[in-house]
């Protein structure tokens, strides 16, 4: 039996209203699910003057590795002819034995007459130095220091450039450690080139190398 239009009418205006009440459901339930918040910035609080700051009186900053670093001996060659010999010679010595244990240094020995050492007139042939690392024995470096037993470290400084130096790097210390030298172990010919060698060009050289030692610490 078809149904009747009156009822058909009636049950369209029920879906309408229900859908819509969902509509305003669902809608309600996404602003109630969220949460929002706003805030205004704040205004200005009570002012004053700036106070007077007075300033102080300056003073250097303390130099933690001032007075560590001292000049050894001084280095004589012997000359046989045109062939040079150097006895055991201590050049610097590094006193970290103070600092705390752990602490890492860095050390250098660099030549400050480089000018003087390349100029035509030098009378050196060949100057070229087996540079060590030690510990001294005692309380300080000393030239038998660097006459027997093994070195920390080596390297060989050549002559030839303006920048001659040597480095020795990373060096970790304990705290009550001797003292640090750097200077050269005994030397004569015959010479294999390996280490230090001397010679000049048949006259006894009048100008000798002058150096620095630096200390940095890295960690």
């Amino acid at each position: 039996m078809p149904e009747h239009p009156a009822s058909t009418r009636h049950s369209r205006r029920r879906l309408a209203i229900w859908l819509g009440f969902a509509a305003v459901g669902i809608t309600m339930g996404v602003v109630w699910a969220a949460g929002f918040a706003s805030f205004t910035g704040g205004g200005n609080g009570t002012a004053a003057a700036s106070p007077v700051v007075t300033p102080g009186s300056p003073s250097n900053n303390t130099n933690p590795l001032a007075g560590l670093v001292t000049a050894g001996t001084t280095w004589n060659v012997d000359w046989s002819g045109d062939w040079g010999s150097t006895g055991a010679t201590s050049f610097f010595q590094i006193a970290l034995g103070s600092k705390p244990t752990g602490q890492v240094y860095n050390l250098a020995m660099l030549l400050t007459n480089g000018a003087a050492m390349s100029a035509a007139t030098d009378p050196w042939q060949t100057l070229q130095l087996k540079v060590e690392l030690r510990q001294a024995a005692g309380a300080s470096c000393a030239n038998s220091d660097f006459a027997s037993g093994s070195p920390i470290a080596t390297h060989l400084m050549s002559f030839d450039n303006e920048d001659a130096a040597v480095y020795f790097n990373g060096i970790s210390i304990t705290n009550g450690d001797n003292p640090y030298c750097i200077g050269i172990a005994p030397a004569a010919p015959p010479y294999d080139g390996s280490g230090t060698f001397l010679r000049n060009d048949g006259t006894v050289p009048d100008v000798y190398p002058n150096f620095i030692a630096t200390v940095n610490r890295v960690s």
